[in-house]
């Protein structure tokens, strides 16, 4: 009897659960009926644009002859890049030009650089070392130029003033002035840019603009190619900032 007792429990548990689980079944596939509805609907509901180019979205492309926009054809040219190209690109003035010096010797690069320094800390220093003998000359044709107009344009008092030894008791006192001259006064110019040159086969032109502050003076240095001596310049545009 109770043996009989224990099956009946047995069974009994065995129902229950079996019941249990179909209900929990039951509660999960109604759940996502119900979510699955809702998505249905909330679809059905939706404004949607139309379709874009669908045919092309749908269609296969051979690419080696393609064409984009039935115009440019599409080849393994239009994609290639040559990593080995390594031309430089350089920065412009405007009405100046380009800054591109690679073609200016190194050595007549640095000596046009070191003349215009000089020429900035005294323009009345002795410049026979960067000009032709014979061609001297024309470097006091631009002094007197830069001198005329620099208070003129640029509204600045012309820094410098023009020493004669014979002035002074003697030549170390005037070279005693002239150092005094050159640690008192600011610059003629704060700074410099050397643009792109014009090379021949017997002379090379090449183009500065001297600044000072924002002001501005575009020269040209005109230089002989046998021992890079200057032999002229000429003084091209002066333009002063807006105040």
């Amino acid at each position: 009897m109770k043996n009989l007792n224990l099956c009946f429990l047995f069974l009994f548990a065995f129902i229950f659960i079996a019941c249990s689980n179909n209900q929990v079944s039951l509660d999960e596939e109604v759940e996502i009926n119900t979510i699955k509805m809702n998505i249905q609907n909330k679809e059905s509901d939706t404004l949607w644009t139309s379709e874009l180019e669908g045919e092309f979205l749908n269609t296969k492309y051979d690419y080696s002859d393609s064409k984009i926009g039935n115009v440019l054809p599409v080849t393994y040219d239009l994609f290639y890049f040559d990593y080995d190209y390594k031309e430089l690109v350089f920065p412009e003035l405007d009405s100046f030009g380009s800054l591109d010096t690679s073609k200016i010797p190194q050595e007549l690069l640095l000596k046009t650089q070191a003349f215009i320094n000089d020429v900035s800390k005294n323009p009345y220093g002795d410049f026979s070392f960067y000009f032709d003998k014979a061609f001297y000359f024309s470097y006091i044709f631009f002094l007197n130029k830069l001198k005329n107009n620099y208070q003129e344009i640029f509204n600045i008092e012309f820094p410098y003033k023009d020493l004669d030894k014979s002035d002074t008791k003697d030549s170390e006192d005037a070279s005693k002035t002239l150092e005094n001259q050159q640690e008192e006064v600011a610059p003629l110019f704060t700074s410099s840019r050397i643009g792109q040159a014009f090379i021949s086969s017997d002379l090379i032109q090449i183009p500065v603009r001297l600044y000072n502050k924002k002001n501005y003076l575009d020269i040209d240095i005109f230089v002989k190619v046998k021992g890079y001596l200057i032999y002229n310049i000429e003084i091209k545009n002066w333009s002063k900032a807006d105040e």
